[in-house]
């Protein structure tokens, strides 16, 4: 009997944290912006994969290897800002100097995300 309690009780458990875990993406384009530059600002790598776009959804190993290097380029005071309805504008200090660049975003089921991929 302890042994079928543990189970059911392990099973609510898991229900829970499936239910309880944030949906991926952001809430908005607003959203994304913010999530983004400030997983860019901390170098968290958890922070960026939960908002990138498939086929790079949720790949903690792009997202750590992505932060890592604009960590080692010394990328500081990035900022990330709107530059139009389906791209983001990267902007930002490292050791070699300033550099920019533009990203995608899309929205898929009401939830926004960040692509790394051309739009083709």
């Amino acid at each position: 009997m302890l042994g079928l309690g543990l189970v059911v009780a392990w099973i609510v458990w898991l229900s829970i944290v499936i239910v309880s875990e944030p949906p991926a993406g952001a809430a908005s384009a607003e959203d994304l912006r913010e999530r983004v530059a400030v997983a860019f600002n901390a170098a968290d790598a958890e922070a960026l994969a939960g908002v990138l776009a498939a086929p790079l959804t949720g790949d903690g190993e792009f997202a750590t290897e992505y932060v890592t290097r604009l960590r080692e380029a010394g990328a500081q005071r990035v900022s990330i800002t709107s530059a139009g309805p389906d791209r983001l504008e990267v902007r930002g200090e490292a050791t070699g100097g300033s550099f920019g660049y533009s990203l995608v975003i899309v929205e898929v089921d009401a939830r926004w995300f960040v692509s790394f991929l051309p739009p083709v």
